[in-house]
């Protein structure tokens, strides 16, 4: 009797292959995540990939840092905004209570180029106080805000206002302003609002 190949050894055979292949394609993929989440995870882009402490080479210290947040300009003089968490959460319990004519010693210097540069940071609203050398910028309250812009000669162009944004803005605090400044009639002409969003 001679041994003529069997069909069914040749099915048998052909299933393992297609099993095989699946796997194979399966296991190509899952391989190919992996590379990829570990690839965007070095350059720190995807989820995840920071360390949360933000980069301490930008930031400049302060003498008192819960006054004022001071900030250096990078080689390529764009500008630096202050760190998302810096203290300034403080209590501004003394700037409500004080009348509306009375201006403190750094909105006086906020507003004595004519121009009061505004930046949002989250939900918090924070004055410009300083440029040179590099920008420092210290909290205030919302309210105080069109006043101070009322108090503004302006620049050539009729610009009194310069608004600008850090990443972390909420547009619920950027409306929350410019319904502030319509109330006091502050037309969109007098205000500047760069697309630079900051870090």
């Amino acid at each position: 009797m001679s041994s003529s190949p069997n069909p069914l050894s040749g099915l048998k055979l052909l299933r393992m292959i297609r099993t095989s292949s699946r796997f194979g394609v399966g296991a190509g993929a899952l391989l190919i995540g992996v590379a990829l989440f570990l690839l965007f995870r070095s350059f720190g882009l995807g989820p995840g990939g920071g360390t949360g402490t933000g980069d301490p080479g930008t930031v400049a210290t302060a003498a008192k840092a819960s006054d004022a947040i001071p900030t250096s300009v990078p080689a390529n003089d764009s500008v630096v905004a202050p760190p998302a968490d810096s203290g300034n959460a403080r209590s501004l319990t003394a700037a409500d209570s004080r009348s509306p004519g009375d201006l403190t010693a750094d909105e006086r210097r906020a507003i004595s180029s004519g121009i009061l540069t505004v930046l949002i940071d989250e939900r918090k609203f924070l004055i410009q106080i300083a440029d040179t050398p590099a920008p420092v910028y210290r909290s205030t309250i919302l309210n105080r805000i069109p006043e101070l812009v009322g108090r503004c000669s302006g620049d050539s162009n009729g610009i009194r206002l310069i608004i600008r944004r850090r990443e972390t803005a909420r547009p619920s605090a950027e409306a929350d302003l410019r319904r502030e400044l319509e109330k006091l009639q502050i037309s969109g002409d007098a205000i500047l609002m760069p697309e630079e969003i900051l870090p």
